[in-house]
């Protein structure tokens, strides 16, 4: 919404009346656009949508009360404030009126200064919902785009793609080495590189293209009409302009780098979600190859190949099975236990964290220490059951998964351990632990510690 310059559809079926209100109106200062009746309205609404409608009860066609209904049932792109003109002054009236989406009311005839008053109102009320819609949709410390509406605009794009037959792609972009300007300099200087970062990556974007803050350090960019080449000479100039700038923030002169990962939507590309997951395991591969470089998806279909290339892996560690490095589990809980039996469990074993089972025997979640210590100060917590209490949104691992998923899903997350299941049963947990042991044990003549 235009805070200083409102856009006001009025409708009034009396020519008379509409004239009136369209002089009084427009020396105030408002934009101004007028309907005839309702079904008018209808057609003005979608070819524009108004930040203010003023409309007429009694009309030919559509009257007042079906048009406020029809409005509310619109996906419109913000809400539209609407204010009825009427005679009526029943209660009965009013509460109808409400009830289909109404805002407000003027009683005929119009009295200038409250038609102004009330669209000041309206006004308020309106920059109000901008500013929270904005805090809703804006990253509070780079004013970039959230995740949430990064989906929400590139299903718009997808769909449009998929309509005209257009390309698009999409870009990962992460700080290399971010947590160490954050160790050495602390989190402030962090946050204004992170700000400096999103600044450069914005004034490198056409107005088409929409970029958001994904998660910590990392940034998601979404180019319209761009190929999967054509968005990776775009990210390596990007790459190339942040490696060779020195950014002073509080007198400390502070360089990054940032690796990148490039992919574009193909048929067999299903969702955006899927185009950016694309994205992100290339940005994974950049990071495995040394970090300030760009790759495309296109460039990693064959991770055998891609894997063999990278000089700084461990071969004898990436080429290993779940199965074959896995610790036993210690004990499984029934997720019918309670929390106090659950406790003593753990403090017999000396373990954190334990596999959730059902009645089969299949894996339902987990719980750990720290979901014991929150369920503590609950109501009735001695009767607690585990299911309550555990975590079920986890990621599990069938035993013959590649050693070097688990590890990137334990790089990448909060998770500390990963279960591994068979035939949906847990049989062995993998935890950082046992995957450092398994690295430090490899017999590579020149191992590269990867886990930083």
């Amino acid at each position: 919404m235009a805070a200083e310059n409102p856009d006001i559809l009025l409708v009034d079926d009396d020519p008379a009346i509409l004239r009136l209100l369209v002089r009084c109106v427009e020396t105030a200062g408002y934009h101004v656009r007028c309907a005839a009746d309702g079904r008018l309205a209808m057609a003005a609404i979608e070819r524009q949508c108004p930040d203010i409608l003023v409309t007429d009860w009694e009309m030919p066609n559509v009257d007042g009360l079906k048009l406020c209904q029809w409005l509310r049932h619109q996906n419109l792109p913000h809400y539209v404030y609407s204010i009825f003109l009427t005679v009526r002054t029943r209660v009965e009236d009013l509460v109808s009126a409400l009830k289909a989406g109404a805002d407000d009311f003027i009683k005929k005839p119009v009295d200038r200064n409250e038609l102004l008053a009330r669209l000041r109102c309206g006004t308020r009320v309106l920059e109000l919902e901008s500013r929270l819609i904005r805090l809703a949709k804006c990253d509070p410390l780079t004013g970039l785009a959230t995740r949430r509406s990064f989906y929400e605009q590139a299903d718009r794009e997808w769909a449009r793609a998929d309509r005209h037959h257009f390309p698009l792609s999409c870009v990962m972009m992460d700080i290399d080495f971010f947590k160490r300007v954050n160790d050495s300099y602390g989190h402030p200087v962090g946050d204004e590189v992170l700000r400096r970062v999103s600044a450069s990556l914005s004034s490198n974007l056409r107005v088409s293209d929409y970029i958001s803050r994904y998660g910590g350090e990392e940034f998601c960019v979404l180019l319209p009409e761009t190929s999967e080449e054509g968005a990776a000479v775009w990210a390596d100039q990007l790459r190339e302009k942040l490696a060779q700038t020195t950014m002073d923030v509080e007198g400390r002169q502070i360089g990054v780098t940032a690796s990148f990962g490039v992919a574009g939507r193909s048929h067999s590309t299903k969702t955006p979600e899927h185009l950016v997951d694309l994205a992100d395991r290339a940005l994974l591969q950049a990071k495995r190859f040394g970090r300030n470089r760009v790759v495309c998806y296109q460039d990693t279909d064959d991770s055998s190949t891609a894997r063999s290339d990278v000089h700084d892996v461990n071969l004898s560690f990436a080429t290993q099975r779940a199965v074959n490095v896995m610790s036993d589990i210690a004990f499984k809980l029934h997720e019918g236990e309670t929390i106090v039996q659950a406790t003593e469990r753990f403090l017999q074993h000396h373990v954190d964290v334990a596999p959730v089972v059902d009645d089969e025997g299949h894996l339902e979640g987990v719980l750990s220490e720290n979901d014991i210590m929150a369920a503590m100060f609950w109501p009735n917590r001695r009767s607690i059951t585990v299911k309550e209490a555990m975590k079920s949104d986890i990621e599990a691992f069938d035993e013959q998964t590649p050693i070097m998923d688990i590890y990137e899903s334990l790089c990448r997350s909060w998770i500390r351990n990963a279960i591994i299941v068979k035939d949906q049963q847990p049989t062995g947990v993998i935890s950082q632990e046992t995957l450092l042991r398994c690295f430090s044990t490899t017999n590579d003549p020149e191992p590269v510690a990867m886990l930083k």
